[in-house]
């Protein structure tokens, strides 16, 4: 599985002082981008997107927002 580039089409925007995940953005590891996008797969090259942060300090936020 490869980049095609359609993923930059819904390039999430990084919002100040909030963390990218708890705002419902999702991370493709083969593209290397966030994308907001309401399927589990990147729409570019199929992989499975990455939904929880993987800091400390991001998992403690996201588990209090709950």
């Amino acid at each position: 599985m490869a980049c095609k580039g359609v993923c930059h089409k819904y390039r999430a925007k990084c919002e100040l002082r909030k963390y990218r995940y708890a705002s419902g953005q999702k991370r493709c590891n083969v593209c290397e981008i966030f994308v907001q996008w309401d399927g589990h797969s990147c729409p570019c090259c199929g992989m499975l997107l990455r939904t929880r942060p993987k800091s400390v300090k991001a998992k403690i936020y996201a588990k209090n927002r709950r």
